[in-house]
């Protein structure tokens, strides 16, 4: 991960199979209808983890969390039926950096950066940012193989929701009148 790359694919390759080897996330290069990732994690072809990745930081037309979120929101939708809300861990990487975030749907895709983009070029020394990484990639891994993946495996959709989120939050509360 620490070398130069003239080409996103090869950058993309390189951070796969860092993450297999470091952490066993068998990230895929995949598709999604007509998009491709650059990474993902799926369980009955809904997707838990995204990997989005670009050279450096603006320079193409999407930004690797944004266009992560984008694929986030177009692999749900067609899935939506009222009964879970699809919570999904997105890493992205650009240059020498590398970012977590959270998606969920509510009634609309929501989308969270968990941590500060951590520099993966800190010195050695540099103890407390060693820490923050060391945290951040293992709450990655918690999040990841001893929650989403078990999450997602164990899904039944013939489950009735516990709340019905078609409801307006106002709705029942007619009684309440302000002063």
């Amino acid at each position: 991960m620490s070398m130069f790359y003239d080409l996103e694919i090869d950058r993309m390759k390189s951070a796969r199979e860092a993450f297999y080897k470091y952490y066993q996330f068998p990230f895929t290069a995949s598709a999604i209808k007509t998009y491709s990732t650059d990474g993902d994690l799926r369980v009955f072809d809904l997707i838990y983890a995204l990997i989005e990745g670009k050279l450096e930081l603006a320079s193409t037309g999407a930004e690797p969390l944004f266009q992560a979120a984008w694929y986030y929101n177009y692999s749900a939708i067609d899935k939506l039926n009222g009964k879970f809300n699809f919570p999904c861990l997105i890493i992205y990487l650009f240059g020498a950096h590398i970012g977590f975030a959270g998606a969920v749907w509510t009634d609309t895709p929501h989308v969270q950066v968990l941590c500060p983009v951590l520099p993966l070029f800190y010195h050695q020394t540099d103890t407390k940012m060693r820490e923050r990484a060391a945290r951040c990639f293992g709450a990655a891994k918690k999040a990841i193989i001893r929650k989403l993946k078990i999450l997602y495996e164990r899904l039944d959709f013939e489950r009735d929701p516990p709340i019905n989120f078609e409801s307006s939050p106002s709705e029942g509360l007619e009684h309440l009148t302000l002063p």
